[in-house]
């Protein structure tokens, strides 16, 4: 004797449907924090990378010149993402003897975004970095001066 139930086909569709849909958010939300993690690390390595470059290069560096090529270089570096970052690269006197000291690379860029920004309210969409190197001068003992 077989008992026919005709009433439970097709329930599980919108469960499996539903419980997608959910899947596919979260992975979509995670994929958008790596990307946001990976793009404020490469953004902060270049602009470190070029404030050292700068820094060793000494006082002169930051000349009108010198700013177009590190402003080229850290576009070649980023590649396509450079094009919604913007970077700023100036002399401070951080010690206040009124020498300025320090090259300081101050960056303003986008995150990247796959999901809606009203579905993750409060979530930053850019960032900004100042990343700071001494500069660099050889200082000459006078033991060893001509």
């Amino acid at each position: 004797m077989s008992v026919a139930r005709r009433g439970d086909r097709a329930t599980g569709v919108f469960g499996t449907t539903f419980g997608f849909t959910v899947f596919l958010i979260f992975l979509l939300f995670t994929v958008q924090l790596l990307f946001g993690l990976y793009v404020r690390t490469t953004v902060t390595a270049v602009a470190t990378d070029l404030a050292q470059q700068a820094a060793n290069e000494g006082p002169g560096a930051l000349s009108p010149e010198r700013r177009a090529y590190y402003e080229d270089e850290a576009h070649r570096r980023l590649g396509d993402y450079a094009d919604d970052a913007t970077f700023d690269f100036l002399l401070v006197d951080v010690d206040a003897d009124g020498q300025d000291d320090t090259v300081a690379v101050h960056v303003e860029a986008s995150l990247p975004t796959l999901l809606p920004a009203r579905w993750i309210p409060g979530s930053p969409t850019s960032f900004e970095r100042t990343m700071r190197a001494r500069l660099e001068e050889l200082q000459i003992d006078p033991a060893d001066a001509p």
